[in-house]
């Protein structure tokens, strides 16, 4: 797919000087509007100024009023790429008077964008290059402020862009970024950290981007822009959606999409607009990707703006061609390929070569795509997703050729730049994103394999692409054997069957591992499955009974997603889950099993859940049967009121355990529990409230006491803690995590724990019940006090709820605590 690339960087970039005190009052007031409509990026009004004063001016003879809206007027210009000659013609003939400084600077600079944005090698030697002009400009600035001398060395690294020397570009704006913050230029400063942030985005290095463009945002909310902050949106929402964290970028997209339009901030609009059809061409919305296409096209073209225009045309033609046209999408590509010549940028031409490719491959021209593919495959220069996606549609190919070998070689080669490029990613957060991005190459692999290959080769690829981010622990040993291990060698270490489902958007997968082999079931694409999950979710999480009436639910998700494998599960097996997207939201101890008698799942199996198989290992030795418990913490604030039942379960758990360290009231900070040195413990339990950030997951948080500045232990700051307990359990509302990430599944609490040592999680799904959730843990922990397992003990504590025959029966009670393993 090819993603839309910020362009128009000089257009970021405004001069903010001030004018002189010594002019005629009206022009005077007039060109500071046209200034600060230029500066909020209003072009279309600050063009519409700029002429009319300027014809005002000529007739009233004013030589240094003409020369200030005109130059204004070539601002204007410029600050569109496609006009770039046309400010430059205007600019060649201005000479500001001397006694106007400022005029003579913007003229300058505004003149050396035009020339490196033109790229014009005639026209910038009649000039002696763009940086003598800028040079000159930087000898005038002293005179007239600190202001000017940044605006000068903004346009200088403008230019260094446009000549393609980002690292130089790149440590300017740095030294920018330093000097405009030490002399209080919010304005310059803003633009500074937006030029970093896209030369991030850029340099493919997407973290930074989103850290350089969330330090502009903030400094362009201080001063008010309005325009700053739609970049700076839309930057961030970018890069965002280059890390596969598509919710995220929707957020920052929809702000920036409702001022955009608002404020006249038309080739803001078209970009955003670009972006909003990534996105949707991203959740296979074909239909809703190819209008926004056509009226971000209709913008660029409107704009005159032709590196836009061969871009957008590009990204309607995949959208058509992934509609079933190939008629259409082949005319909007050889019309993108046209455009995108005339522009000179390899990349783009790359991308549209790629779908040249691809047309091919829908017209079973198969020769001609494989040689396409091939040669953007081997291109030393090529995007690294033209790369991988070149080799993934060399896997098509050979397929249809009948070339299984060569097809399998070629997935598994577009899965290697996939990880490269994933594994070169430093932030968690971005690592778990990431597979989001790309999660249609494995859902082409994975389609391919259920077809072609034995069920153990498909559920083995499956299952290594899981969790790729929770299996990288350094102390793991054999990391790569492990992931890659027979599933049903893994069966018979565990004693269990193992379920693992992959969601598609065609069609769906279940293998079924048992110690003596792996079998293969089709089931519905992932828009039926999801359906049908969230309707029942929504049932139980309104505390309805699936056994009370109408038990068709619950007993046709059974039907759905178990009764295909029921005859290889045998009653009191051991079961571990390994779901898949909406799975992940579902406790299928919650289903309605066959029989003669309705009844819940659990009654007949004792079941765990597991990221993956692969991360599965035999665990060391627990520390000394020992319990650190926090909870019932001095109320930080009025959003989290006391749990009445809080202190009663810490108060009942710690009494079973000569061993216990029990933090309650003012002591349960942050801060203590990092001090009791969570790594010495068997068990963690927490007993309190919990949030959940389904934008950036490890910023969710336990609720304690306020201690040292904050009252939050997050879930980054678990990941530091290295642990080895047997069991943590976060007795708290959706602490399993509130959103599932492709390929890396519900990422929360029970995920951070997992990833800092614990053997094995319990954490809540669903908002909790304070009286039912304190019984429910009494009883987890007189089972494990008495010998039996983490699963064993909560699948006991869950079942003297359902037959107490009170209210707690309704899985609302006892479904929301779920226990994840990563324990062989």
């Amino acid at each position: 797919m090819r993603c839309w690339r910020a362009r128009s960087q000089n257009s970021l970039i405004a001069l903010v000087l001030l004018a002189g005190c010594t002019r005629p009052h009206d022009y005077a007031d007039r060109y500071r509007e046209t200034r600060q409509l230029i500066n909020e990026g209003d072009y279309e009004r600050a063009a519409a100024m700029a002429r009319d004063e300027g014809g005002r001016a000529r007739v009233a003879k004013s030589a240094e009023w003409v020369a200030a809206f005109n130059i204004a007027s070539a601002e204007v210009m410029a600050s569109h790429g496609a006009k770039y000659a046309d400010a430059a013609r205007m600019l060649e003939s201005i000479r500001p008077p001397d006694s106007r400084i400022d005029l003579k600077i913007y003229r300058n600079t505004t003149l050396a964008m035009a020339l490196c944005g033109s790229a014009d090698p005639d026209r910038q030697g009649a000039f002696n290059l763009p940086h003598e002009l800028l040079d000159e400009a930087a000898r005038w600035a002293p005179s007239v402020s600190a202001e000017a001398r940044t605006s000068v060395e903004l346009r200088r690294a403008s230019c260094l862009i446009a000549q393609r020397d980002e690292t130089a570009a790149a440590a300017a704006y740095e030294r920018l970024s330093r000097f405009t913050h030490e002399n209080g230029l919010k304005r310059q400063e803003s633009s500074a950290l937006l030029m970093l942030s896209f030369l991030n985005f850029n340099g493919r290095h997407y973290e930074e981007c989103i850290a350089f463009g969330k330090q502009s945002l903030q400094v362009a909310r201080e001063i008010q822009s309005d325009y700053l902050t739609v970049k700076g949106l839309g930057n961030v929402a970018l890069c965002y959606s280059q890390l596969g964290d598509f919710e995220a970028a929707l957020g920052y997209f929809k702000q920036a999409e409702t001022l955009a339009p608002a404020k006249r901030f038309w080739e803001d609009f078209q970009i955003l607009l670009t972006n909003a059809g990534n996105r949707y061409y991203r959740l296979h919305d074909y239909a809703a990707a190819a209008d926004h296409y056509r009226r971000a096209l209709d913008f660029a073209r409107r704009l005159e703006d032709r590196v836009s225009t061969g871009l957008l045309l590009g990204n309607l033609s995949a959208a058509v061609l992934a509609q079933g046209d190939v008629a259409a999408a082949e005319r909007l590509c050889n019309e993108a390929l046209e455009a995108e010549r005339s522009v000179d940028d390899p990349e783009s031409l790359a991308r549209a070569r790629l779908l040249v490719a691809r047309i091919a491959l829908e017209k079973n021209d198969l020769a001609g795509s494989v040689a396409d593919f091939s040669a953007l495959a081997a291109a030393p220069k090529a995007p690294e997703d033209v790369v991988w996606e070149a080799h993934a549609g060399l896997a098509d190919a050979y397929s249809k050729q009948g070339a299984k070998q060569k097809a399998r070689d070629e997935f598994r080669a577009a899965i290697g730049v996939i990880e490269r490029s994933r594994n070169a990613l430093k932030l968690d957060d971005s690592q778990i994103t990431y597979f989001s991005a790309v999660e249609d190459i494995y859902d082409r692999y994975i389609g391919f394999l259920a077809s072609e290959a034995t069920p153990a080769e498909a559920f083995a690829a499956a299952d290594a692409s899981r969790a790729a981010t929770l299996a990288q622990r350094a102390e793991q040993p054999n990391r790569e054997a492990s992931r890659t291990a027979d599933p049903r060698a893994i069966a018979r270490a565990m004693h269990a069957v193992l379920l693992s489902y992959w969601l598609a958007p065609a069609e769906s997968y279940l293998w079924v591992a048992t110690p003596e082999r792996v079998v293969q079931f089709r089931l519905p694409g992932a828009h039926e499955i999801s359906r049908r999950v969230e309707a029942y979710q929504t049932a139980i999480e309104q505390q309805r009974d699936p056994l009370a009436g109408d038990a068709s639910a619950g007993r046709g998700l059974w039907d759905l997603l178990i009764g295909p494998a029921a005859g290889l599960i045998p009653k009191a097996s051991r079961v571990i889950v390994m779901p898949d997207g909406a799975l992940h939201r579902l406790n299928f101890e919650t289903l309605v099993a066959s029989g003669p008698e309705p009844h819940y799942w659990i009654q007949d199996v004792e079941m765990v859940l597991a990221p993956s198989a692969g991360i599965l290992r035999k665990a060391g030795a627990p520390a000394a049967n020992s319990l650190l418990a926090l909870g019932a913490p001095a109320s930080a604030s009025p959003d989290f009121p006391p749990l009445p039942n809080a202190r009663a379960e810490l108060d009942g758990i710690a009494s079973l355990f000569p061993k216990a360290t029990v933090l309650t009231g003012a002591a349960a900070t942050p801060i203590a529990y990092t001090n009791a040195h969570p790594g010495r413990y068997r068990l963690i339990h927490f007993a309190t409230h919990a949030t959940v950030n389904r934008i950036a997951p490890l910023d969710s948080a336990v609720i304690c006491a306020r201690g040292g500045g904050d009252y939050r232990l997050y879930a980054r700051d678990v990941l530091k803690l290295p642990i080895t307990a047997d069991l943590v359990t976060i007795s708290a509302c959706n602490s399993a995590g509130a959103r599932a990430y492709a390929g890396e599944g519900l990422v929360g609490f029970a995920w951070a724990f997992l990833r800092a040592g614990a053997h094995n999680v319990i954490a809540g799904l669903w908002r909790v019940d304070d009286a039912s959730t304190s019984e429910l843990m009494l009883g987890l922990y007189r089972g494990l006090q008495q010998g039996q397992s983490p699963a064993e003990a909560l699948r006991a504590a869950k079942l003297a709820l359902i037959q107490g025959g009170r209210r707690f029966a309704r899985p609302y009670y006892w479904a929301p605590f779920q226990l994840y393993t990563r324990e062989l």
